[in-house]
């Protein structure tokens, strides 16, 4: 078995750094991983775990990359791989997720339109799919030996959390943001360690010019993942808006030089703690920089520091875009902060 092809699939499926690649190199990843599966002498020789990551991640690779067909075998492969005496009718949650994205993949615009959540056959599924799942597991529960006259261990629509989840990210698809950031607080409410809704809440808030619930939600973030050099960086892009709206006064009310000069200077705290933790990040460089050129020329009393730490943002910069240390998208966009704070 080829274990570099093996450990590069198994790492793509932990990371699911599939999601954000270029088209050319999906196509390329979904044939490598087509033909390892294809293989016996390869996928057989993996363990029913690395089987199950392996075909979840050809599965997304085939719904990214628009192959329909294979997509739905691969749902059948994942569905015989499961099913076990620990499963109700060769259902679970995790299966119910995966079919509710295929239907949605398969919906002739893929999109939901606004006021017809309630009717839209996704969320039909989804439903009839978790009430079918609650009323056999009850069934089976109830029947058991062990479980007679135990109403503890019967479950309720509360306890399928991947699914209510699943049920809540169908909202962002709509054009209402509000009946969006509700359904995350409920999640927030009952898994309130789960850091995904609190940054998809802040993504919300931001869209929305919620400036100071968006700072809030990675706050939170932060609290639980001290060392995630991106929230940090993120942070930092939401005091950079912060201090536009200081600037230009928001509410109709004009902000004061002050507070411009606070928002900023938590920028670059914000920024500095990125690059801190991962000295390659490109966009942790790029708004450090921004953060001091933009508190320079406020006239704001700062020490000699901050004039030789923007000396050094701009010469890190221009060595990532002349050695190419990132990808090009991140050096298209450093050239153009270079030349537009220039």
């Amino acid at each position: 078995m080829s274990l570099d092809v093996r450990q590069q699939l198994l790492n793509y499926s932990l990371s699911r750094r599939h999601l954000s690649l270029p088209p050319e190199h999906l196509a390329s990843l979904y044939e490598v991983c087509t033909q390892f599966v294809g293989s016996p002498s390869n996928f057989g020789q993996l363990d029913k775990i690395e089987q199950n990551s392996v075909l979840l991640l050809q599965l997304q690779l085939s719904l990214l990359t628009c192959h329909d067909i294979e997509a739905k075998a691969i749902l059948e492969k994942l569905t015989d791989l499961v099913n076990d005496d620990r499963l109700v009718s060769s259902e679970s949650q995790w299966l119910i997720y995966w079919r509710s994205v295929y239907l949605q993949c398969q919906s002739e615009n893929g999109n939901i339109e606004k006021g017809d959540l309630p009717t839209d056959p996704i969320f039909e599924y989804l439903n009839q799919a978790s009430a079918k799942f609650i009323k056999d597991s009850n069934r089976r529960i109830g029947t058991s030996l062990g479980a007679t006259g135990d109403p503890a261990r019967l479950r309720s629509p509360e306890d399928l959390y991947m699914l209510k989840k699943r049920k809540a990210a169908l909202f962002s698809y709509g054009k209402d943001n509000r009946k969006y950031a509700e359904k995350l607080l409920e999640l927030i409410d009952l898994r309130p360690l789960d850091l995904e809704n609190w940054c998809e809440l802040a993504e919300v808030y931001l869209a929305s010019g919620e400036l100071e619930k968006c700072h809030c939600c990675y706050l939170e973030v932060l609290i639980g993942v001290p060392f995630a050099y991106n929230i940090w960086a993120r942070l930092g892009e939401v005091c950079l808006l912060l201090d536009r709206v200081a600037r230009d006064g928001g509410n109709g009310k004009k902000g004061s030089s002050r507070d411009s000069g606070e928002q900023l200077k938590n920028a670059v705290r914000h920024f500095s703690r990125s690059i801190e933790l991962c000295d390659m990040y490109a966009r942790g460089w790029s708004g450090l920089y921004v953060a001091l050129k933009r508190l320079l020329v406020t006239g704001e009393k700062v020490g000699e520091a901050y004039s030789q730490l923007q000396d050094i943002a701009e010469r890190k910069l221009r060595q990532m875009v002349l050695e190419k240390q990132t990808n090009e998208s991140e050096i298209t966009n450093i050239k153009w902060i270079l030349e537009r704070e220039t």
